[in-house]
């Protein structure tokens, strides 16, 4: 008996000293997997997630989501990403939250992004606080998506910087502030943020919450585009072409907007630098194109 008992404790001290080395082994599979290494994180991650492990469930389940090292298969990245919920493990909560309110089905994302809220995460606040703001899977609540952005912003979540200072620059659901949408702008460039870069660059060229400085506005939309922020190089070209201020440089803008075009992004149009070339004629047009092939 005293035998027998002997091994039941042994084999469970073993298998909480595997489960130690697991955790280790999957943080550091992690930063593989980050790197870019998918064969030799995987190799570790995925006897990790078949055998309990939350954290190597939640990798396994963004790899299959995104065709990272494994075909792309939905299903069986909610599955993993299930095991790993029913474990607490909030990012995992999250990442399904985001997979239903990218996949059609906000009222879905909702109940998970709640969950996410209530372990402290600050992606999920950011999330559910734009789907407040849309009224998508929920009644619409400005108010309260105000607050979330707010308490993702102090969690450290820089996407909230940007969302809740458009709220208050268009009085979006709240009173309009340009003052404090200016601050958050501010706090978002000091940063390094590219949207805030711009934005805080737009706030200057208009003169919106603050006196108008198309040199600062300039500066700011230069040092947004060397970030990779495309619709900021459009900005910039915009200004060196159009504004008569003594700074006109159609060459130099005419380069910013095939930057511009390079970066891409949602807000770059193409359209914009074809209006600029009939402004600017084909002979920069020609420099400028060659100029930034070399």
């Amino acid at each position: 008996m005293r035998r027998i008992l002997a091994v039941i404790l042994w084999v469970a001290s073993a298998a909480a000293a595997m489960a130690q080395v697991d955790e280790s082994a999957v943080s550091v599979a992690r930063l593989d997997y980050l790197d870019g290494d998918y064969d030799k994180a995987l190799a570790v991650i995925v006897p990790a997630a078949e055998n309990g492990s939350a954290m190597a469930q939640n990798i396994l389940g963004d790899a299959y989501d995104k065709g990272n090292g494994v075909p792309v298969d939905a299903a069986l990245a909610v599955e993993w990403w299930e095991k790993a919920a029913a474990q607490d493990f909030d990012r995992a909560i999250y990442n399904l939250g985001l997979h239903y309110a990218e996949n059609g089905d906000p009222e879905r994302a909702v109940g998970y992004y709640e969950r996410a809220v209530a372990m402290g995460n600050d992606f999920a606040m950011n999330n559910l606080a734009r789907l407040l703001e849309q009224g998508r899977g929920v009644d619409a609540d400005p108010e309260g998506a105000a607050e979330l952005y707010e308490a993702a912003i102090d969690l450290g979540n820089n996407l909230a910087i940007n969302n809740l200072a458009r709220m208050y620059l268009e009085g979006d659901g709240v009173d309009e502030d340009l003052a404090y949408a200016l601050s958050l702008y501010r706090y978002g460039a000091e940063k390094g943020l590219r949207d805030s870069l711009n934005n805080l660059g737009a706030m200057y060229e208009n003169g919106y919450g603050v006196g108008q400085d198309r040199l600062a506005a300039m500066a700011l939309y230069k040092q947004a585009a060397e970030a990779g922020f495309g619709r900021a190089a459009i900005n910039l070209a915009e200004i060196l072409i159009y504004i008569d201020n003594g700074w006109n440089d159609p060459l130099e803008g005419y380069r910013w907007c095939l930057r511009g075009l390079a970066l891409g992004g949602i807000d770059v149009d193409p359209d914009d630098c074809d209006a600029m070339a009939e402004v600017v004629g084909p002979a920069i047009v020609a420099e400028a194109e060659a100029s930034v092939a070399d």
